[in-house]
């Protein structure tokens, strides 16, 4: 269904499809996760030692007593 909404032109056939994409969704109960557990960071070019976190149980900061300033 997917790639029949992707390939069809005109308007009225493209929202029957997505009509029928969200019908088959919701007839069976495909998991839909409610959030997203996101987390966004930002870091000047300046700071070094800055690491990806290791595992999912720590945060970003985990090795901020590593961190130095250019």
């Amino acid at each position: 269904m997917i790639n029949r909404y992707l390939v069809t032109i005109p308007m009225e056939d493209r929202t029957e499809v997505g009509r029928q994409i969200v019908r088959h969704l919701s007839e069976n109960i495909v998991v839909m996760p409610a959030f997203y557990d996101v987390l966004a960071t930002m870091v000047g070019h300046r700071v070094l030692n800055v690491a990806a976190k290791p595992s999912q149980n720590q945060t970003t900061t985990w090795n901020a007593h590593e961190w130095d300033v250019r």
